[in-house]
Formats: C-alpha cells, sequence, structure tokens
C-alpha cells in the first residue's frame, strides 16, 4: 500500500473500573513521522479558575508552535487526543 494514503490516527479509552490504577486511560497515536525540526512541544500551562481562586486550572500535553491551546493533552478530568 501507498504510505502517503494510510493517513489518519487511533486512539482508545478505558474506564477506571477496568485498570489497575482505578483512573481512567486515552491513548492516542497521530500516525505522524518523526522529524528534525520536532513541530510539537510538550506544554504545561496553569490559569486562574474564576469559580475557584484557590485551585487553579492545570493543563498539560502538547501544542504546535505559537499555538497556545494543548491539542493533545489533560486537566486531570479530561484527556483529549
Amino acid at each position: 500500500a501507498d504510505e502517503a494514503a494510510v493517513i489518519g490516527s487511533n486512539n482508545w479509552a478505558v474506564d477506571g473500573a477496568r485498570s489497575a490504577s482505578g483512573h481512567a486511560l486515552v491513548a492516542n497515536d497521530m500516525h505522524l513521522a518523526h522529524g528534525v525540526p520536532n513541530i510539537w512541544y510538550r506544554a504545561a500551562m496553569t490559569l486562574p479558575d474564576p469559580a475557584d481562586p484557590l485551585r487553579p486550572l492545570r493543563v498539560g500535553g502538547i501544542t504546535l508552535p505559537g499555538l497556545p491551546v494543548a491539542v493533545v493533552g489533560s486537566n486531570g478530568h479530561v484527556a483529549w487526543g
């Protein structure tokens, strides 16, 4: 098969009741080749939460240069890929 025609991604999730830790799991494979320079960068963001000033919002994941959003990541409650 032509490798250029095999473009896509896949992901899966497991309920916490089925994991050893009791926490839900999510996995994502974007099917992208490694390259130099790397287009993905790890990022962690901490933002004030207007609803609860004592507990800031935390988001961790990967981003693209110049994009202030986690393309793949988690906020400790929800994960996306």
